[in-house]
């Protein structure tokens, strides 16, 4: 989601007059004791952050209206506080908003019976306070149909900068698979280890790289599925790359592998 909404962002920056800022939150997730900087400029971007409170599944930032009382209109992405929040005041702070969904909420089992609840009820209410309600994959528009009218319901699959890493697979052939992006359960990474177990059965020369940064997986986890299934020596991790390092690491792999359960982007190939 963080590179869409930077894309997004670059995009309409370059190819109009208007001011674009990007509003997000203080803390990462997956280290809430470091806190980011409340104002800074990324790749041309004034990016404002603000303080949360409890979980990360639902982190309660209220302070996102004084964020936005400069703002002409409001592009939300995912579907969490902000969402509900934004529409429920909408009375008050009176701005044309429109969302990209990036999944809902149904990445993960948890909760399940509940979420539907709240999809079914909340998430259909909310929905009514937005102009266009973006799906972000054809899974998407077909959930969200069940909740918002069609006329404000349009399917816009995320788009892929293939510039940023163009040229950076291996240039020699070979049997080396590669995933970058969140450690996250619905990103399928112990069915891609499953899937690396059933390739070396049929070729031994497999290998696979697992490359990013942690979620609700973390490295432990996927060191104990590792060691479970016997692939020490098969799989290498890589937690929080930066930029050079991914590179880095791409320029080994011939294959690009994301078995995520809701979403993917177009245009993925063998980088053979």
């Amino acid at each position: 989601m963080e590179e869409v909404v930077l894309n997004v962002a670059r995009q309409h920056q370059a190819t109009s007059a208007d001011t674009v800022e990007v509003v997000t939150l203080d803390r990462v997730f997956t280290d809430p004791g470091a806190q980011l900087a409340q104002q800074e400029t990324y790749q041309g971007l004034p990016i404002r952050r603000i303080g949360y409170r409890g979980s990360s599944r639902y982190p309660l930032a209220p302070s996102v209206l004084s964020a936005i009382r400069s703002a002409d209109l409001v592009h939300l992405h995912g579907i969490d506080f902000f969402y509900d929040y934004l529409a429920l005041t909408r009375p008050l702070h009176g701005k044309p908003m429109v969302v990209s969904t990036h999944g809902g909420f149904f990445h993960t089992a948890y909760a399940s019976r509940m979420k539907q609840l709240w999809f079914q009820t909340l998430t259909r209410t909310s929905a009514l306070a937005y102009a266009r309600v973006i799906a972000t994959s054809e899974n998407d528009g077909e959930l969200f149909a069940k909740v918002v009218s069609p006329a404000r319901l349009r399917v816009i699959e995320n788009g892929v900068d293939v510039e940023k890493y163009a040229g950076q697979g291996a240039a020699t052939p070979g049997r080396t698979m590669m995933y970058f992006g969140r450690w996250s359960v619905n990103k399928g990474l112990i069915e891609t280890l499953e899937l690396l177990q059933a390739m070396l059965q049929r070729d031994p020369q497999w290998r696979l790289i697992i490359a990013g940064r942690e979620y609700d997986l973390n490295e432990a986890d996927l060191r104990k599925a590792i060691a479970e299934r016997g692939l020490q020596d098969k799989v290498q991790l890589s937690m929080s790359p930066s930029q050079e390092q991914l590179c880095s690491l791409m320029q080994q792999a011939q294959f690009f592998v994301c078995l995520s359960r809701h979403e993917a982007s177009a245009s993925l190939r063998s980088k053979r």
